[in-house]
């Protein structure tokens, strides 16, 4: 099964955002795979631990979905199922050169996703030096991705991340006849494990090695059509389960609290004005305005720092105060 029909040679070069697509499958499967579980840890527990190790949990899962995919196929698990494969960019024909060397690309495809996590537990000096040289190895490969990512879209360059171009792979399309092929092969390749396990001389062994053999299949069949089912199953209750929360939220959402009561004059403080524009100290109108932090009275500056200054306290309500709480005003109230 892919997401797109097969066709073409093998030299047929793919979309941009074919490849962004195959790129991209992963992390929307993690994500999914790491939801489930926050979800099922809710009522279990025991999940939580899986949770706390969710980056080595997926690399496994990913090693081992590409290194199968690798083997049977020439491609990761993602591209696969785009109809894509893995060429070599050097005409090596030699079965032996490294486009047939699945181990080393599985290595390749294990490491890179999860250098962050596999830091996490290493002692504090190796962290310190591994924690300032991130940032600038970081930056160096995702500035060599966006490079390689725009020769390729401009058609300048067959290789779409420098992984590949250290590997002398390009990608292109799964035709017709070597997807047939490669079904062909992968069942032959079953036939002569089928009548291997049918040559012990057990019969009690022969029928729990053929049923282990049919099950391992048929597990291999359907695992990937059920990875990306649970993918979308799980944006559906993802999906579901924020909608509920956001319903649940709304209905029990508070209005705010009205503001508490502005402090009342003091009948030994200053008293206020009739015009709201005039400073309660000098009686003219305002220049400069500032607000006692303590109060919420505005004064103008120079009258108020001095008065706060020589008495420690607002003028108006006669609560303590300092010049720090002072608040320059920009608009007057």
């Amino acid at each position: 099964m892919s997401f797109v029909a097969l066709g073409g040679d093998g030299s047929t070069r793919p979309t941009f955002f074919e490849l962004v697509a195959a790129e991209r499958l992963m992390p929307s499967l993690k994500a999914a795979t790491v939801y489930s579980l926050s979800v099922f840890a809710q009522r279990r527990p025991i999940f939580h631990r899986l949770l706390d190790f969710e980056d080595e949990l997926f690399a496994i899962i990913t090693a081992a979905l590409d290194r199968q995919s690798l083997l049977n196929g020439s491609s990761s698990f993602a591209e696969s199922l785009y109809g894509l494969r893995r060429n070599s960019a050097r005409g090596i024909d030699n079965p032996k050169a490294s486009l047939n060397k699945p181990s080393q690309q599985w290595t390749l495809l294990f490491l890179q996703p999860e250098r962050r996590s596999l830091w996490r537990r290493t002692q504090a000096q190796i962290l310190r030096l591994f924690m300032r040289l991130f940032p600038w190895i970081h930056a160096t490969q995702e500035g060599l991705r966006f490079g390689y990512q725009l020769l390729y879209l401009l058609d300048s360059s067959p290789f779409y991340t420098p992984i590949l171009h250290l590997l002398g792979q390009n990608i292109v399309r799964v035709s017709g006849p070597e997807m047939v092929e490669v079904q062909r092969q992968k069942q032959q390749r079953r036939q002569q494990q089928l009548q291997s396990a049918q040559q012990s001389s057990s019969v009690l062994w022969r029928l729990v090695s053929q049923g282990w053999l049919r099950s391992a299949y048929a597990f291999a069949d359907h695992t990937r059509n059920a990875l990306i089912l649970s993918v979308f199953a799980f944006k559906l209750l993802e999906w579901w389960y924020t909608s509920a929360e956001e319903r649940l939220g709304a209905q029990q959402a508070l209005p705010p609290p009205s503001p508490p009561p502005p402090p009342k004059p003091s009948p030994d403080g200053l008293k206020l004005p009739e015009d709201a524009t005039t400073c309660p100290i000098c009686r003219k109108r305002r220049t400069n305005p500032a607000m006692a932090s303590v109060s919420g009275y505005v004064f103008c500056y120079p009258c108020i720092y001095g008065s706060i200054d020589q008495h420690g306290c607002c003028p108006v309500t006669k609560l303590p105060a300092t010049v720090d709480q002072l608040r320059r005003l920009y608009q007057s109230a």
